[in-house]
């Protein structure tokens, strides 16, 4: 038997359990095993890994590996970082194993290995990976060069020992020659020719395939025109086409190949797909959500229908069935060389990219000592959004609407980067948010023309900027524009469309927000904030907020702090009196302090349930118009006692409001089958939820006294008859 690929202790269900990996199956054992054994014949389980759809770090719990597959989901949690990182990545490379094409597995072999002269020195050479490496001798380690055979020319001397190779994206050739015979010559020759040929062949294949996804006469699931919601700097329309799996958009409609110019492509390739209203939200493998506008309910439930059917065509493979994002996050930094290019032109640059784990700006050279090299330019990371357009191209769009589009040397590089991008882009945003208590992008300043990032902070200060600046540089002396508001005036400019004027001291400025939305919210906000006094408190992210802003902001049907609540509760809730018992109130504070300024919820496995609990039933509880809406209270209370009646009430929520209420009682149904161990009953659970979720409207309060039993009943039947009223009418 050969031996496991890995193997040690982990804990699953609060068990300890000696796992071992042997050709994609995980297996797990009560005891340990030795390297010999029939580990098929004495395990206590098994996992193959070839049915793997998910591999990540496993939501608010440290040190723990979710494996999904789609009949169900394991934690394994291990003991250090250290046995977490060996772990995570031996079961993601058996994943990515067992998955891959044989193509793949023939490049991902090490093909050959020797000595070669390179400059008059000996140099160990290795080819594998679609690349010849080398290094100072076989024992060292350390690369001190590598070449990708994706774009090179093997050109062979009439010195019988010597073969050169031409990188045609650098203009480098290397010379090389092999001193142990002719047939070890041919023997390298032979290689470096074959691995040529494979990558020349899986370029031509992309290529293929983007021809046929971008063609314009070929065919084409939909077309038309969509507003791309770009929350900092206004909507932008869009003329849009789904082809395959590619979603495509360009500034016009395209009428002929040759002169569209693409503004930008999506990969759907196990993209997660959502509608609210008339908003279609994508939320790619990895990379930013992409927000889209329909025009009405049925050009946005076509589009939905036509995405949904492109994104299951095929799942990537690459970005789909596991994810990297775990182990990318882990990484100190990320640095490699990339193509930029120019939308537009066909004019490119190599450039060496560098990027810390926290960095707030994606620097770039054109030199990969960056030591002393200056950087040729920087992409502000906050508020920007980062896209993987296909298996090597990635674009990083700006808050201020500059996009930056880079090829990578390889998919796995491209994944790298964009995952470490999204991760730096939501850490930078995240800072700026909590820096200031507004900003945004918008036309103004003192000439009312330029592009400005406005600010109001916590003081009371209004600032402009140029470009978005870090959270230290938030200051009067590197603003372009400053005024205190509590000495400020504002006014709605009296000819100019959404445009407020503001004075203070002996300077005015006009500003055009990008909307009318974001035209009225400015205004009221700067109202109010000039006419208080003290320090600015931050504004809720989560609780006392409508749910259809919260939706909109997380670019989610349902809201993080209801996911992570009952992901929580599903593994953890099945005790006495769940929902019925208080948590402890210092800790449910904490909790929904994190959430309120909008950060990530870790929850560790001795989190008090009840105190989760009471997070969930909180949340209900402030929001401004309840669950189950006011204007339909009446229809509510008559339709108590007829399931027909209740569920045509039930569709007429707003669908925001409907997306939620499906959710929760689907889960609270879910929790109701456990009433023998936590005695929640729906009847019992309906006791607990009811007064968060519906409210009377204002009315005699005798009369709404005696509607309470009413409306118990209607929760109860909601959960009770949860398939009745939300499975069987889909």
């Amino acid at each position: 038997k050969m031996p496991p690929q890995q193997s040690g202790w982990l804990t699953r269900k609060n068990q300890k359990r000696w796992c071992a990996l042997q050709d994609s199956v995980l297996y797990w054992f009560e005891k340990q095993q030795s390297s010999g054994a029939d580990l098929t014949r004495l395990a206590s389980g098994s996992l193959n890994l070839k049915a793997c759809v998910v591999l990540c770090l496993a939501p608010g719990k440290p040190q723990t590996i979710q494996i999904t597959t789609e009949k169900q989901t394991h934690y394994w949690k291990a003991d250090t970082d250290e046995e977490f990182m060996r772990w995570f990545t031996s079961l993601r490379n058996a994943v990515y194993r067992s998955q891959i094409t044989t193509t793949e597995v023939v490049l991902a072999q090490e093909i050959l290995s020797g000595i070669l002269i390179k400059k008059g020195k000996e140099r160990h050479f290795v080819l594998k990976d679609g690349k010849l490496s080398w290094y100072q001798t076989k024992e060292s380690g350390l690369v001190m060069g590598e070449l990708d055979l994706s774009l090179c020319v093997l050109d062979l001397s009439t010195d019988s020992a010597t073969f050169s190779i031409k990188a045609s994206y650098s203009n480098k050739q290397y010379s090389l020659t092999c001193m142990e015979g002719p047939e070890k010559t041919n023997a390298w020759v032979n290689a470096i020719q074959n691995v040529m040929d494979i990558k020349k062949s899986e370029i031509a294949k992309r290529e293929e395939e983007a021809e046929a996804a971008t063609n314009i006469g070929g065919p084409v699931a939909r077309r038309g025109w969509l507003e791309m919601v770009q929350k900092s700097r206004g909507n932008k329309e869009l003329f849009f086409v789904l082809n395959n799996k590619l979603l495509t958009w360009y500034a016009n409609e395209p009428q002929d190949k040759k002169e569209s110019i693409v503004a930008g492509s999506l990969n759907l390739s196990g993209a997660q797909l959502t509608l609210l209203g008339f908003t279609l939200i994508i939320k790619p493998s990895v990379g930013s959500p992409v927000t889209l506008m329909a025009q009405d309910k049925n050009d946005a439930d076509a589009w939905i229908a036509a995405l949904r059917s492109a994104a299951a065509k095929e799942v990537s493979k690459q970005n789909s069935d596991f994810s990297i994002l775990s182990e990318i996050i882990r990484l100190d930094k990320v640095s490699g060389w990339v193509t930029k290019k120019y939308i537009g032109d066909k004019k490119t640059h190599k450039r060496f990219l560098h990027l810390k784990k926290g960095d707030l700006t994606l620097k770039y050279y054109d030199s990969d000592n960056i030591e002393s090299a200056t950087p040729k330019g920087e992409v502000i990371l906050a508020g920007a959004s980062v896209i993987q357009m296909d298996s090597l191209n990635f674009v990083v769009s700006t808050a201020h609407g500059r996009d930056f589009p880079f090829e990578s040397e390889s998919p796995e590089m491209a994944t790298t980067w964009v995952c470490m991008l999204a991760h730096n882009i939501k850490e930078a945003s995240k800072r700026v948010d909590q820096a200031v208590y507004k900003h945004q992008w918008m036309v103004g300043g003192r000439s009312g023309t330029g592009d400005r990032w406005v600010v109001i902070t916590f003081q009371r200060e209004f600032m402009w900027f140029d470009k978005v600046v870090q959270p230290e540089q938030i200051k009067e002396e590197f603003a372009h524009g400053y005024m205190k508001l509590t000495e400020a005036k504002i006014e709605r400019h009296p000819i100019k469309a959404l445009c407020f004027k503001i004075t203070g001291g002996s300077q005015t400025a006009t500003f055009f927000p990008p909307n009318e939305y974001s035209y009225n919210d400015w205004f009221q906000d700067i109202t109010e904030v000039s006419a208080g006094t003290g320090k600015l408190k931050p504004k809720s992210k989560t609780f006392g907020v409508p749910l259809h802003v919260l939706q909109e902001r997380e670019l989610s049907e349902i809201p993080k702090v209801i996911l992570v609540t009952t992901a929580f509760i599903r593994e953890h809730g099945h005790t006495q009196g769940i929902f019925r018992l208080s948590g402890a109130t210092s800790e449910i504070a904490d909790y929904t302090d994190v959430l309120d300024k909008g950060l990530d919820l870790e929850l560790p496995d001795n989190a008090d349930v009840n105190a989760v609990a009471g997070v969930l039933k909180f949340f209900f509880r402030e929001l401004p118009e309840p669950l189950l809406q006011m204007d339909l209270y009446e229809d509510f209370i008559a339709a108590s006692d007829d399931l027909t009646t209740l569920s045509s009430v039930i569709s007429r929520l707003a669908p925001s409001n409907y997306a939620v209420t499906k959710y929760l009682f689907g889960f609270l149904h879910e929790l109701s089958k456990f009433s023998e161990v936590t005695s929640m009953d729906g009847g019992n659970l309906a006791i607990v939820f009811a007064p968060n979720l519906i409210h009377a409207p204002d009315g005699d309060p005798i009369s709404r006294l005696r509607e309470t039993s009413v409306i118990l009943a209607v929760v109860k039947e909601m959960i009770n008859n949860y398939p009745k009223l939300f499975e069987e009418n889909m």
